[in-house]
């Protein structure tokens, strides 16, 4: 699919479920600026895949420099779904919190998120703000 993405360089591509079960998605999201993570329905998938997921994402974004484009971070939305109740909706978005909350914990334990006020606004930009940017620039 690279060569799609690589083609078309004005047209942004949402990958779903974090490109799950195909893998090198940070690689990818690294290398490719206009490619972004959707890891919608993957919390429900595999909360495990999601995390490890989430956690890759954000440790090669943090290698990737001052370039935002270069930050997979910045181009990672983690909720999203289309369930036909309310109930379901409430559920994933759960799931989807619990990941962001495993992966900002993880990330503590190695020193990349040092303080409450960088993990709050990293949770806020996985759930709110690159989906917002995304979606409506």
């Amino acid at each position: 699919m690279s060569h799609l993405f690589e083609k078309f360089p004005d047209l942004k591509f949402d990958l779903f479920h974090g490109n799950y079960p195909y893998n090198n998605l940070a690689g990818m999201l690294h290398q490719i600026p206009n490619v972004h993570a959707d890891l919608c329905w993957l919390p429900i998938i595999s909360p495990t895949a999601a995390v490890r997921t989430l956690v890759e994402l954000i440790e090669v974004g943090s290698m990737a420099g001052p370039q935002e484009d270069a930050t997979p971070a910045l181009r990672t939305s983690v909720f999203g779904g289309d369930c036909g109740v309310a109930e379901g909706s409430f559920g994933a978005l759960l799931m989807a919190k619990d990941v962001v909350i495993r992966a900002i914990e993880d990330l503590h334990e190695r020193g990349l998120v040092t303080s409450e006020a960088d993990a709050i606004q990293l949770a806020e930009q996985l759930l709110h703000g690159n989906p917002k940017r995304l979606f409506f620039p």
